[in-house]
């Protein structure tokens, strides 16, 4: 069963090799994940590499249906 927790993204969108199966560390403080959460709304926005995890496609498609881009 993949890990689908916020740490994985957050390594992939810093450019790190990940999957889904490692349990990744989480970071010092919530506040410093802040220009990585921008990062996944733009990366969402204009569409994920076919490399990125499964659980962050689908991550990227459930914001879609809440944030639709006009």
């Amino acid at each position: 069963m993949p890990k689908r927790n916020i740490e994985t993204w957050i390594y992939y969108l810093q450019g790190e090799p990940v999957d889904e199966e490692t349990a990744y560390p989480k970071l010092p403080r919530e506040s410093d994940c802040k220009s990585n959460v921008e990062e996944l709304a733009q990366q969402c926005h204009r569409g994920l590499d076919d490399n990125a995890p499964r659980s962050l496609h689908m991550a990227c498609d459930e914001l879609q249906k809440i944030l639709p881009v006009n």
